[in-house]
């Protein structure tokens, strides 16, 4: 993500978005989180699962600043506060996983748009996590659908025309990635 404010999340659009803008916001503003509080089978803070190629410092350094943010006390309330406030499940984890994304790759320096995808999925995941564990989970489709969001409303933001793009995605059934889940690999 580039600093300059074409590609910077500058506005919130609704309330849901600007409450969850405000809980990221209060935690960022709060130094580090001890390492006890991060739940059981997560990496310690500065270590991230192999992600692959795409694997760097600053991935890893933006998706350590949102694990700490979404593990803060009360961090589990506040990813069920934003996805209940939210039209659907997947707009509330799309809203929150990208507000997210942006402040902590702004606050981590990360600005390099490749990593975006990579933080952006992470962070992404890490709201499902939690969304599980309490009692809201999120189908593949929601998943599919909150990164569609995610990834249009980068678009918008950018000032970039989105309706080709939104057509695109419009094509593929979110629903197919739940038929996917269900049948079994060979």
């Amino acid at each position: 993500m580039r600093t300059s404010s074409a590609t910077t999340p500058t506005s919130v659009g609704n309330s849901a978005s600007g409450e969850t803008m405000g809980l990221i916001n209060s935690n960022m503003q709060q130094g580090p989180a001890p390492e006890e509080q991060m739940p059981a089978g997560q990496p310690p803070a500065g270590e991230m699962e192999d992600e692959g190629p795409e694997d760097t410092e600053g991935i890893d350094a933006a998706v350590n600043e949102a694990r700490r943010v979404l593990y803060k006390d009360g961090g589990a309330e506040n990813v069920a506060k934003a996805m209940k406030s939210a039209r659907t499940p997947s707009e509330g984890a799309a809203m929150l996983a990208y507000d997210l994304t942006a402040a902590a790759m702004e606050k981590t320096g990360v600005d390099n748009e490749e990593n975006l995808a990579a933080v952006a999925m992470a962070v992404l995941e890490e709201v499902a996590d939690i969304a599980e564990a309490v009692g809201m989970p999120l189908k593949n489709s929601d998943l599919a659908d909150a990164m569609k969001q995610m990834i249009l409303r980068l678009v918008e933001e950018t000032g970039a025309d989105a309706a080709e793009l939104r057509a695109a995605m419009d094509q593929v059934d979110p629903a197919q990635f739940d038929q996917m889940e269900e049948e079994p690999m060979q």
